[in-house]
């Protein structure tokens, strides 16, 4: 009857659940935990870290570094990590569609991701977006933005320190009183108790029992049940009363973690607003800051009113503003890293997705390298659905803080009718190709998900191919390789391409096809902001190189960049 215990103690691996899609398996949700190691100790951290004295900064960068490039925090990342976690579940209709339990979601791995980022610095790349640190779709829903936008900027402290917001999926079915049932009704034997899974847990997590160990005894059973030890109940506990999750429970900011399932519970048939919920499992004390209307008040827990919610769209349909840029080195070579004092030239392309513009709208658009501003591009434009115009400047002398952390931000100030645009549509960050583009000399060369021959492949490019180059490391270059998917190709097996043109996706998904027309077969898609080579162009399509092959896109929905 030994139970469960936690996955390896590798400072990787994560201890909760393996994370799958949300469309895979009905009823798989993530324990969304990374390993203690990955947050480090609180008492250890650098310039941002949690060990300084005083309240800490309870405020998320405007973008967070992700394997998947820079996404912007409140309109991208924290909707697809609340739909990912917890939305794909508790948005469905027969679930009732509940919208409290997101945005307690939301602000939960907000709080997780700002923690992690104080103690690493707020341009660290995060370790994965999966079950690792955080599970994160691209394909988030409306109502999981919505939630998680209601929550705007909102974390948990705790005596002014951000918490270690935790959380796990726990157990579901959940019995009358939104607590599992006995562990057998999860398919373990009929012997076993949720304190002899625990147990197992803390076994593993103490190495006095082995990984295949663990597996045997617990996860073998359910893959996902197991995680209701992570779980806790601290509704009406306060200061040290409040009992931490099992999960890196030596770390001071451990205050509890949160069952996603017993919140939908909570949600449904409680009627709990969000900050209750959240107090039910991290404790009454916990503090709700930041966003434009906190609950900052201990006890009190109602969302936002609608009077004081963020002001509405206008109800005349103004243009969306997409903006996209190309950045382009002063001096030859191949070095993905731009030099103190090199003169650059930027491109932004300013794409209008939504109404016509029916007048000429003044736009100023800012360049901003780590927060510094090197260039402002100005214009007054008046363009159709669907048009797009440029704007072009060169600048030089500047000098990144750091260029391993170099990116660029394009901000664009526009007159009240478009500022009152989602601010995903008057902020984006650019993903940043190095202005190089390679051809493959090798028959075939491997594509992996990091810069080493120890990563997993993900693909393979054939000889002739080019590719831009989104990153480099050493002597390895990241290309994007088809839709959502970006790997690391060794530069020994890679040449530069000379001048090419580039064709940058400017709509969320586009389907890529074997020949130039809607009726050809459907071979995969590309994702918004990626970048691939132009082969040839015929019937207004571009062909483009695309993972190890070659696919043609509709040209309404790119923007031709020469490079």
């Amino acid at each position: 009857m030994c139970p469960p215990t936690p996955p390896p103690p590798a400072a990787r691996r994560a201890h909760t659940a393996p994370r799958s899609s949300p469309r895979s398996r009905a009823g798989f949700f993530v324990a969304c935990a990374a390993a203690a190691a990955v947050l480090g100790s609180p008492t250890t951290a650098g310039a941002h870290g949690a060990g300084g004295s005083g309240a800490e900064p309870t405020a998320l960068p405007t973008y967070v570094n992700t394997p998947q490039g820079w996404l912007h925090v409140e309109n991208t990342y924290v909707p697809g990590v609340t739909h990912s976690e917890l939305g794909w579940f508790a948005g469905q209709q027969r679930r009732g569609r509940r919208s409290e339990c997101l945005k307690a979601q939301a602000i939960a791995a907000r709080t997780y991701l700002l923690r992690w980022l104080n103690a690493h610095g707020h341009t660290r790349r995060i370790p994965a977006l999966d079950g690792r640190f955080q599970a994160w779709t691209s394909r988030f829903n409306s109502h999981s933005r919505a939630a998680a936008q209601a929550v705007h900027g909102q974390v948990m402290t705790y005596q002014g320190k951000v918490i270690f917001a935790n959380y796990a999926s726990g157990a579901f079915p959940l019995g009358p009183d939104g607590f599992p049932y006995a562990p057998s009704r999860y398919g373990y034997p009929a012997s076993y108790t949720w304190d002899t899974i625990r147990q197992a847990y803390i076994d593993r997590k103490a190495r006095r029992i082995s990984a295949s160990t663990y597996r045997s005894r617990v996860t073998r059973y359910n893959r996902i049940a197991w995680t209701y030890i992570l779980n806790t109940d601290n509704e009406g506990r306060t200061g040290s009363a409040v009992r931490p999750t099992l999960h890196a429970r030596n770390d001071v900011r451990n205050r509890g973690g949160l069952g996603q399932y017993r919140a939908w519970w909570l949600d449904r048939y409680r009627d709990y607003d969000y900050a209750r919920i959240l107090r039910a499992f991290y404790g009454a004390d916990v503090t709700i800051v930041g966003g434009p209307n906190p609950a900052t008040t201990p006890g009190a827990g109602s969302s936002p009113p609608p009077a004081t919610a963020p002001p509405a769209r206008p109800p005349s349909a103004a243009p969306n503003l997409v903006v996209r840029a190309l950045v382009t080195r002063g001096r030859n070579g191949d070095d993905s890293l731009i030099a103190a004092g090199e003169t650059v030239s930027f491109r932004a392309v300013i794409r209008n997705t939504g109404a016509d513009m029916t007048r000429r709208v003044p736009i100023v658009a800012e360049v901003r390298v780590e927060g510094s501003l090197v260039a402002r591009l100005g214009a007054t434009l008046q363009l159709r659905s669907g048009e797009s115009a440029s704007l072009s400047q060169t600048s030089g002398g500047w000098a990144p803080g750091n260029p391993g952390n170099y990116r660029i931000e394009v901000r664009v100030d526009t007159t009240a009718a478009v500022r009152e645009q989602r601010e995903n549509d008057n902020a984006l960050t650019v993903r940043r190709p190095v202005a190089t583009a390679y051809e493959v000399t090798a028959g075939a060369l491997n594509v992996r998900t990091g810069p080493s021959t120890r990563y997993r492949r993900v693909g393979l490019v054939r000889r002739g191919q080019r590719y831009v180059a989104l990153e480099r490391r050493g002597n390895w270059v990241r290309i994007d390789l088809r839709g959502g998917v970006s790997g690391w190709c060794h530069a020994g097996y890679l040449r530069p391409a000379g001048r090419v043109t580039v064709e940058q996706i400017a709509v969320r998904a586009l389907n890529v096809r074997t020949g130039p027309s809607t009726r050809y077969r459907r071979i995969g898609v590309v994702r918004a902001g990626q970048f691939y080579v132009r082969r040839g162009r015929r019937s207004g399509w571009p062909q483009i190189d695309y993972n190890g092959g070659s696919g043609w896109c509709s040209g309404r929905y790119t923007t031709s960049l020469e490079l």
